[in-house]
Formats: C-alpha cells, sequence, structure tokens
C-alpha cells in the first residue's frame, strides 16, 4: 500500500453503526481547523452526487436482502472511485486536510467480514480504485449493544436492519484490519462518553500531525 504526504493529509474515520465516528470526526475538524489547516470534511458512501445516488441505493430498505454481496461491494466500490477522483483527491493536491467518514476500510469490514466475502479478496479490490489510503485512520471501537443502543429509535437503513450478528462480524474485521495496518491505524475505544472519546481522538491526531511537521508540513 502506497502512503504519500506530499501534497495533503488524508484521515479517515470508521467504527460500525453507533460508535460515534460522526460526532469525532467533526470534532476533529473544528480541533485541525484550529491549528491552521484547510479542513474538508466529507462520507461515504456520498461524496459527490453520483456517489450520493448510488448511496441511496445501497441504503434503502426497500431492497432488503436481494442485493447479493458482490453486487453490494461493486456498488461501494464504484462510488468510492468517484468519490476519490472527484473530492478527495483535488483537495489534497491543493493542499488541504481531508477527512471522510468512512472509506476504503469500511468495505473490507462491512462486505469482506460481515458479508463474507473475505478481507484480502476486498482489500484488493480497493487498490484498484482508490489512488490513495488514508495516512491515517481512527477506528472508534465499541461493543455492538453499546452501538445499538446509540442508535436510539430511529429508522435503520439496509445495512442497519441486519441484526448483532452482522455487526459482531464486521467489529472482528475492523480489529483485524487494524492489526494488519498498524502502521496508519490508530483504534480508539468509543465506549466512553463524547469528551473521553474526543480526548483520545485529538491526542491519536496531535501525535501524527507531529510526525507530520517533523518531516516539514504544517498549517498555514
Amino acid at each position: 500500500m502506497a502512503y504519500s504526504t506530499e501534497k495533503g493529509i488524508f484521515i479517515s474515520f470508521e467504527g460500525i453503526d453507533g460508535s460515534g465516528k460522526s460526532t469525532q470526526m467533526a470534532i476533529a475538524a473544528k480541533y485541525i481547523r484550529g491549528k491552521g489547516f484547510d479542513v474538508i470534511t466529507t462520507r461515504e458512501p456520498g461524496g459527490t452526487k453520483l456517489a450520493e445516488k448510488i448511496r441511496d441505493i445501497l441504503l434503502d430498505n426497500a431492497l432488503g436482502g436481494r442485493v447479493t454481496p458482490m453486487a453490494e461491494l461493486l456498488l461501494y466500490l464504484a462510488s468510492r472511485h468517484q468519490h476519490s477522483e472527484e473530492t478527495i483527491v483535488p483537495h489534497l493536491n491543493s493542499g488541504s486536510v481531508v477527512l471522510t467518514d468512512r472509506y476504503a476500510d469500511s468495505s473490507t469490514a462491512y462486505q469482506g467480514g460481515g458479508r463474507g466475502l473475505g478481507l484480502d479478496l476486498v482489500e484488493g479490490l480497493n487498490e484498484l480504485v482508490i489512488p490513495r489510503w488514508p495516512d491515517l485512520t481512527i477506528i472508534i471501537d465499541v461493543p455492538i449493544e453499546i452501538g445499538l443502543s446509540r442508535m436510539g429509535n430511529r429508522r435503520p437503513d439496509r445495512l442497519e436492519e441486519e441484526g448483532t450478528n452482522f455487526l459482531k462480524a464486521v467489529r472482528a474485521a475492523y480489529l483485524e484490519i487494524a492489526g494488519r495496518h498498524t502502521e496508519r491505524i490508530v483504534v480508539v475505544d468509543g465506549s466512553g462518553n463524547i469528551e473521553k472519546t474526543s480526548a483520545q481522538v485529538i491526542f491519536t491526531i496531535e501525535r501524527f500531525l507531529a510526525g507530520i511537521n517533523r518531516i516539514g508540513i504544517s498549517g498555514g
């Protein structure tokens, strides 16, 4: 896997549904802006007009189990390629810090682990469609029960409806992915309150930015 910090900084946030990753990304974005960086936030699936339309398809409850695991994966990959080329890479090339709520590791965890397609297969296909892996990936890890409780009474999307066993497989896959890629992935315990989790996230980012600054890249 190739990593680069020559142009921009790329950070992804990952975790099971209800982990709190979206909240933590918003806090991180505010913190990094305060350091003088230009920060762009985006999400997957989504981030472009085409990718948002694919998102609508992927999360549509009406489709239920009629989407095969491989078709589901290929839709995510198509969305990711468009997202990378149209949104992520241009902003990185302009020197911005890009934060994304989910990226390639989500497919490896959800389709590779949760759907049983295999982590190696999905990682290999991700390699074909993304121009660059994140410089840093933060996985917000929580027990399944906490994730489900945080989702409250809102209507679950198609993947969220898969239930406990599916989420257990996804969480296990995330932890395996983290073990494979210790050079870029940090697992943060998200089972505490927002403040406790954000303290860990900010510490992780501070340590990462300190390393970036040592090789000559800093905010404005």
